[in-house]
């Protein structure tokens, strides 16, 4: 789409450098959520009788939860394409995630659970973002 000023063709951007900042931060307080509730997972784990059949299901929900707060918290700033930031949003807190993974475990991450994970992040992160947008327009 172009916009028209003084005669001339001026792009309009879809995620402007504002936006851009506003995304990261957000994935990153997406990021420091889910360590902080994983550490608290852990402490839990370590003072009872959790079963191991229910960790990966709780990880999954922290990271879905995570993501969603991401989602929101980046179309908060902004009034239109809630879901595309919160989708960005959701890939980003992805990328962190694997990228911390990698430097605390020695374990590889196949390429089919990172896809499913990136599916999952765009979707919670869309989500996240079209309730955020909803919130800020009442």
């Amino acid at each position: 789409m172009a916009n028209y000023r003084h005669g001339r063709a001026v792009e309009e951007r879809w995620i402007s450098a504002y936006d851009t900042w506003i995304i990261i931060r957000s994935a990153l307080w997406g990021v420091v959520i889910s360590l902080l509730c994983f550490i608290i997972f852990a402490v839990v784990i370590n003072s009872s009788n959790v079963q191991e059949s229910s960790i990966p299901p709780t990880v999954q929900t922290i990271k879905i939860i995570s993501v969603a707060i991401a989602g929101l918290l980046a179309s908060f700033a902004t009034n239109s394409r809630g879901w595309l930031k919160g989708g960005i949003a959701g890939l980003i807190y992805i990328l962190l995630a694997l990228v911390i993974t990698s430097i605390v475990s020695s374990e590889s991450v196949s390429f089919s659970a990172m896809l499913n994970d990136a599916f999952m992040a765009f979707v919670a992160g869309a989500i996240g973002g079209i309730i955020g947008v909803t919130l800020k327009s009442k």
